[in-house]
């Protein structure tokens, strides 16, 4: 059997609750000997509540190929595998997910001479991550996401995670990152861990940049190795944690801009002090695991550095669990905000929030909804850039 599900005209894929619960669908691709979806331009489709997965081809996209407008919600692409790019999925329009994972995906090992690239998600559209993973997932370039120098719009990736994901020849094994400056890539309340670029220490293990890149409230840790700016990447950091145990935390002749407030384990990250900057610290964390929330996230353990560190002007309302932020005196630095102890009144948290002491009510989850989300663009506290980051949200409720 041969041919994928061809999708030309507007479409909602999703199953009906049973009890209120809605059920999940499998679409096995197994015996297809093609991608699985293939969603043609200009059409709007909807994908809830489905596995799609076991998709193989040359060609890229073996998951989903959308050149359309794109929505997953509670969606898993896994098990795919291209012989080219895109082993999860290849988006060339709008792609939006929301409670999704991109796992196990992989392109073909190469010669080399012509990589493959994308294990999970192949760009060159419009890419927004919310509240998703893209985890386990093996390419040449770009183990989870590849964001081609052809990329015509941005990429938010908020509140997720990209982990263990594998680039066999380097080069940004979590995300790699060609688009130019004009195509910057916005990543908050985020995760990258366990990431590995292999071929050498300098390839940018959890992100290898020659784009520009925002890190707002971001975790970078335990990856081999961390981020890389090349000759035309720059980073703009911002209440962000950087901190590998086996490798340079940050590497490349590109730019690290800081806006202050960050944390690198190893003083490679050209923080500043004077700023508020933390350099050359250990930051304390806890392994990646769930603690609450849809993905898993590595917490701050206690005596942390970065407890009530951050910079309360860029301070996001909630943190990636969508627990309220700040817990503290002030925000913690990095994706997750370690939450009070609901203890007797005049007992010590065991959490390093010593001068907490909540006996009524803990703070409550305060989740962003998408549709009363309002991004906030400030401009670049430096001379180097001449374009605007992301630095905060507002939602509803919060």
């Amino acid at each position: 059997m041969a041919g994928d599900l061809d999708i030309t005209d507007p479409l909602d894929i999703l199953t009906t609750p049973i009890n209120g619960i809605a059920p999940i669908m499998t679409i096995d691709a197994s015996h297809l000997e093609d991608r699985v979806f293939d969603v043609h331009p200009r059409v709007r489709v909807t994908m809830s509540n489905l596995i799609i997965q076991n998709g193989q081809l040359g060609d890229g996209g073996v998951g989903i190929r959308n050149q359309g407008n794109l929505d997953l919600s509670n969606v898993i692409v896994r098990f795919n595998k291209s012989l080219s790019r895109g082993g999860g999925i290849e988006n060339a329009g709008i792609l939006t997910l929301v409670n999704s994972t991109i796992g196990g995906n992989e392109t073909a090992a190469s010669d080399g001479i012509y990589p493959t690239k994308g294990g999970g998600i192949w760009n060159e559209g419009r890419l927004r991550l919310i509240d998703s993973s893209v985890s386990d997932n093996v390419s040449d370039v770009g183990g989870g996401i590849f964001n081609s120098s052809s990329a015509t719009d941005t990429v938010d990736i908020v509140r997720s995670t990209v982990s263990r994901n594998d680039a066999r020849l380097g080069l940004g094994a979590g995300l790699h990152n060609e688009a130019g400056p004009n195509v910057p890539v916005y990543i908050e309340n985020s995760t990258f861990s366990g990431n590995h670029a292999y071929q050498g220490a300098f390839h940018g293990g959890a992100i290898w940049n020659d784009g520009t890149i925002g890190l707002l409230h971001s975790t970078v840790h335990d990856n081999l190795s961390g981020l890389h700016a090349d000759a035309n990447g720059a980073f703009i950091l911002v209440n962000t944690i950087i901190a590998e145990k086996y490798s340079y935390s940050c590497t490349g002749s590109g730019i690290f801009s800081t806006i202050g407030r960050n944390l690198d384990s190893d003083n490679t990250c050209q923080l500043n002090p004077a700023i508020g900057d933390i350099p050359g610290v250990d930051p304390l964390l806890g392994p990646l695991q769930s603690n609450g929330g849809p993905t898993e996230t590595h917490a701050l353990l206690a005596g942390s550095p970065a407890i009530d560190a951050a910079d309360s002007t860029f301070c996001l309302p909630i943190d990636q669990r969508g627990i309220a932020r700040p817990q503290g005196a002030g925000c913690d630095i990095g994706a997750y905000e370690l939450p009070a102890r609901r203890v007797p009144r005049g007992e010590s948290a065991e959490n390093g929030r010593q001068h907490l002491f909540l006996e009524d009510q803990c703070p409550l989850l305060a989740r962003c909804a998408l549709p009363g989300a309002v991004f906030i663009r400030a401009p670049l506290l430096s001379s180097s850039f001449g374009f605007s980051v992301r630095i905060g949200r507002t939602c509803d409720g919060v």
